[in-house]
């Protein structure tokens, strides 16, 4: 799952641990959680709530385009 973070420009702690809890449940069923476009000050939210190291630095990308790609390129094995 990938969510496009270009719009939002503030996160409160109810929203990390939503995102917490939603990254458990995806886990548990073998989706992984990923992020495009989070601005510096949301990203630095994330950290400190715990976002960031549960969903993995490298689940962050700049652009929406490197997002999808990297999920394609995670995806090429794998028969539907």
């Amino acid at each position: 799952m990938l969510i496009d973070a270009e719009g939002v420009n503030l996160i409160d702690s109810t929203a990390t641990e939503m995102l917490l809890k939603l990254q458990t449940r995806l886990h548990k069923k073998g989706i992984t959680l990923t992020f495009a476009h989070v601005h510096n000050r949301v990203k630095d939210k994330m950290a400190i709530a715990g976002v960031v190291d549960s969903v993995g630095a490298d689940h962050f990308y700049n652009t929406l385009h490197d997002g999808i790609e990297a999920f394609e390129n995670n995806n090429q094995g794998i028969k539907k």
